[in-house]
C-alpha cells in the first residue's frame, strides 16, 4: 500500500503529470471487478507523447478478432460500404477544430502529421499556447485526436473518403437550421429556435450522416438526442442509403 506507482502514457504530451485516485479508476462498472486489491490509493501518470506508441494503445482497445459478415468495423459489427457526405460534430469537431483543421479541407495525411506533431509537444508549450481551454480537455487533445483517426479508420474511411467528412461545430447546426427555415416554413424556424439551445459541449461521440438518424443513439443528453432528431427530419437534408 505505501509503495508509488508511475505509469508512463504515450498519449498525454511529454511533461505532463496527474495524480489518479485508483477509487475512480475502477468506479466504473466495466473495471470494478479488477479491481487490484493491493494497488496504491493513488498513481502518478506521465505523458511521454509518443504518437505511435499511443496509436498502438489505442487500436488495441478494438476487438478485430472475429466478424461473421462481409465487413466489420470492429467488436463483429456489420460496416457497410460508405457513400455520400458525413458531418462529424460534438467531440470529433472540438478536437479537430483545436487541430486546426476544420475551417478548410485538410488531407487525412496533413490532419494525421497534426495529430502526431501535437502530441509530441511539451506540455508547458501547450498550455503556454491554449491558456483559455480547461486542463481537463486540453490534456487529452492527443489521445482523443489518436482515437477518432483510429475510429474512422476502421469505419472505412481513407484518404479518398475523409473529403467527405466535413466537421462542423455548434454555429454551423444552428447556420443549417437557419439556412433551411425559408424552404420547411415554421417547422424549420422551430427548430433553428431549438438548436440556438444546444450546449456548448454536446456529450458522446458522434459521426452522423446528413439527414440520417442512426447516430443519434450515442448522445447522453436526450432532450439533444429529440433536438436533432427533429431538426434532421423538418429541414429534409439528403439522406444517403446504405
Amino acid at each position: 500500500h505505501g509503495q508509488n506507482i508511475t505509469l508512463l502514457d504515450p498519449c498525454f504530451n511529454p511533461g505532463y503529470t496527474r495524480n489518479v485516485s485508483t477509487a475512480d479508476l475502477y468506479s466504473s462498472p466495466c473495471v470494478s471487478d479488477r479491481r487490484i486489491l493491493t494497488i496504491p490509493q493513488t498513481i502518478q501518470i506521465k505523458g511521454t507523447g509518443n504518437y505511435q506508441l499511443c496509436k498502438d494503445k489505442v487500436e488495441n482497445i478494438f476487438n478485430l478478432s472475429h466478424c461473421s459478415y462481409s465487413r466489420c468495423s470492429f467488436n463483429g459489427i456489420f460496416q457497410p460500404m460508405l457513400q455520400g457526405e458525413f458531418g462529424a460534430f460534438s467531440a470529433f469537431y472540438f478536437v479537430m477544430d483545436f487541430l486546426k483543421v476544420t475551417k478548410e479541407k485538410v488531407s487525412l495525411d496533413g490532419v494525421k502529421d497534426s495529430v502526431e506533431r501535437h502530441c509530441s509537444k511539451p506540455w508547458a508549450e501547450v498550455k503556454r499556447e491554449a491558456v483559455r481551454i480547461k486542463e481537463k480537455y486540453l490534456s487529452e487533445y492527443c489521445f482523443s485526436a489518436v482515437y477518432i483517426l483510429n475510429l474512422l479508420d476502421l469505419y472505412g474511411f481513407n484518404s479518398s473518403s475523409w473529403e467527405d467528412i466535413t466537421f462542423f461545430g455548434k454555429r454551423s447546426l444552428k447556420r443549417r437550421a437557419v439556412e433551411g427555415a425559408g424552404a420547411a416554413g415554421s417547422g424549420s424556424q422551430r427548430c433553428a429556435e431549438r438548436l440556438s439551445h444546444l450546449p456548448v459541449r454536446p456529450s458522446g461521440w458522434i459521426l452522423t450522416l446528413w439527414g440520417s438518424l442512426q447516430s443519434l443513439e450515442g448522445l447522453s443528453d436526450v432532450s439533444l438526442q429529440q433536438a436533432l432528431a427533429r431538426c434532421w427530419l423538418i429541414l429534409g437534408h439528403r439522406s444517403t442509403k446504405i
